[in-house]
């Protein structure tokens, strides 16, 4: 996938933490996380070249899917517009980058390991509940408390009872 210039404070952050780390050979501790830099920590010059970096097929895509999207009829005046990939699977034959897009979503990679998908299945089914507990107790309560994030989900209808359950739903799919 061709990458292409977009600025990113988060980088932009981890760059700065990375030549901290550079800086220093001892114990580094930062977001509440300690560890000791070692070879295999990519250099602020090796993430460099991602910090300007985005999917062009992808934007491309988005720009052309976005008024697909709108044309489509909603089943009802409160549900939500249909979501990306539904539009892409019913609009890619119709243009080259969505199909090229297309063909890269709905290909699975030789390299998935089916067994471990199995396991990892196993492992969710098995703790379900305690993650659901955690998701919502600890997660969307503590997030939803935060000043800034409580006023963006205001500010965007968020809070709605019928957004909010959709936005659990997306989490734990």
């Amino acid at each position: 996938m061709p990458l292409h210039s977009h600025s990113s404070s988060h980088l932009h952050v981890l760059l700065n933490v990375m030549f901290l780390l550079r800086s220093r050979k001892k114990t580094i501790s930062v977001w509440d996380h300690t560890y000791v830099p070692t070879p295999l920590h990519p250099t602020p010059r090796a993430l460099a070249a991602h910090q300007e970096s985005w999917d062009v097929l992808a934007d491309e895509a988005l720009d052309l899917l976005t008024p697909l999207r709108t044309l489509s009829p909603s089943t009802s005046p409160t549900s939500p517009p249909k979501d990306l990939y539904t539009t892409l699977r019913e609009y890619h034959s119709t243009n080259s980058t969505l199909s090229t897009l297309w063909q890269q979503v709905d290909t699975v990679p030789e390299w998935v390991d089916w067994d471990q998908i199995s396991r990892g299945q196993d492992v969710f089914y098995r703790y379900t509940g305690a993650m659901l507990a955690g998701l919502c107790y600890m997660s969307l309560l503590g997030g939803m408390g935060a000043p800034r994030i409580a006023e963006v989900l205001y500010r965007t209808g968020g809070f709605s009872a019928g957004v909010a359950r959709r936005r659990m739903f997306e989490t734990m799919q």
